[in-house]
């Protein structure tokens, strides 16, 4: 194993080496310290535990559930949200503990057409 040794970068810069080994130095350097600074960031988050830290997509679908509580939402309701592959953000939503309804309904898109077998969606709670 090779153990490596950080230096500054302007002392790498003072040494006046030419080639491509001060190249890949400095990009050493650069890729090291965006490590370490996502490595302290993750140390240094604290997250409670009733609140779920979610990635914005599922954020956007947990805000609509908020705003239609009781209601069973289809795939074209989450198109007037823009929100749009609904039953794969549903998966993720389940996979981090969402506890999500189902039901399947006869549904009329944007443009008038009638679909049968509709899946509509319902947010019901979380699992502790």
């Amino acid at each position: 194993m090779t153990n490596f040794t950080l230096k500054p970068y302007s002392a790498l810069l003072s040494k006046c080496y030419m080639g491509k080994s001060v190249v890949r130095r400095i990009r050493l350097v650069f890729k090291v310290k965006s490590v370490i600074a996502i490595w302290q960031r993750m140390r240094t988050s604290h997250i409670d535990e009733k609140e779920m830290i979610l990635p914005l997509s599922l954020r956007e679908v947990v805000e609509v559930f908020n705003e239609n509580p009781n209601v069973h939402l289809s795939k074209y309701d989450f198109e007037q949200y823009e929100i749009t592959g609904i039953r794969q953000l549903i998966f993720r939503l389940k996979a981090k503990g969402a506890i999500i309804e189902t039901i399947y309904q006869t549904k009329i898109d944007n443009d008038g057409k009638s679909y049968s077998g509709i899946a509509c969606y319902s947010l019901v709670g979380w699992v502790p």
